[in-house]
């Protein structure tokens, strides 16, 4: 476990904590696997559209709204 990290999206920064889970992929794989569990969403008051797949994310003042069907490298 590896606590009290701030992490920054974009332009917001958050408090996380991060349990790191040994994981064998494909060779397919580009990108790791990040799994966002529920006090992280909690914290950032994520709103979840899995219609639309569009997460939107606040802090403070600060809005963030990503589209998770979109690739990300």
């Amino acid at each position: 476990m590896v606590e009290d990290v701030i992490v920054k999206v974009e332009d917001c920064y958050y408090p996380v904590d991060f349990l790191v889970v040994d994981y064998v992929g494909c060779v397919e794989d580009t990108q790791p696997i990040v799994i966002l569990g529920r006090p992280f969403l909690a914290t950032a008051n994520a709103i979840i559209n899995c219609a639309t797949g569009m997460v939107s994310m606040k802090f403070g003042d600060q809005e963030l709204n990503l589209n998770v069907f979109s690739k990300i490298y």
